[in-house]
């Protein structure tokens, strides 16, 4: 995707929309897939940017089908997780208040096993269109207690914060429990 995404910006002049490098990602998963059945990816993604059409998120299986979301969870407890989102998520939310409200649901899913050590969030703003990581510390502030808290580990476990300023008319799917356009 990054040799994809230089490739557009050399021959267009013009940085790549997210959903093309969706797609990229997506035809390589589906052709290993198709060739012998094999799955040499064998992951989900969540694969989120900014483009000339405002945040976007999107998310890929190992088969190499892909759906955009407006809030979405993936790994351990992903559908309770999802469903607090559908709850309590609001494309109004600031960035500070989508990590909250990403943190408060792992932590109701996951109970016990929440540790805040185990988190790593990041976030890219519409405005400067730059990805920027977390600290432990803010992590921390949010959250309201103390890293070394807990011993037990969350295995894997990632967080999409959104943006101050999302992409309108996404609606709910029931059927999978998830927001999606």
């Amino acid at each position: 995707s990054q040799v994809t995404s230089q490739q557009h910006k050399v021959t267009y002049d013009a940085p790549i929309d997210v959903l093309t490098i969706v797609k990229d990602i997506c035809d390589l998963k589906q052709l290993t897939t198709q060739s012998g059945g094999l799955r040499p990816f064998g992951v989900s993604l969540l694969v989120g940017g900014i483009d000339e059409e405002g945040s976007k998120l999107y998310l890929t299986d190992p088969t190499g089908i892909y759906f955009p979301y407006q809030a979405i969870a993936i790994g351990e407890g992903d559908g309770e997780i999802t469903e607090i989102l559908h709850k309590k998520y609001k494309p109004t939310l600031s960035i500070e208040e989508g990590l909250k409200l990403a943190l408060d649901s792992l932590k109701s899913v996951l109970g016990g096993n929440f540790n805040i050590d185990r988190i790593d969030a990041a976030y890219i703003n519409v405005s400067d269109k730059k990805f920027k990581r977390f600290k432990k510390e803010k992590l921390t502030k949010l959250w309201g207690k103390k890293m070394t808290e807990s011993k037990l580990l969350i295995k894997d476990k990632q967080i999409v914060v959104p943006g101050e300023e999302l992409a309108q008319g996404m609606d709910y799917l029931p059927s999978t429990g998830s927001f999606r356009d």
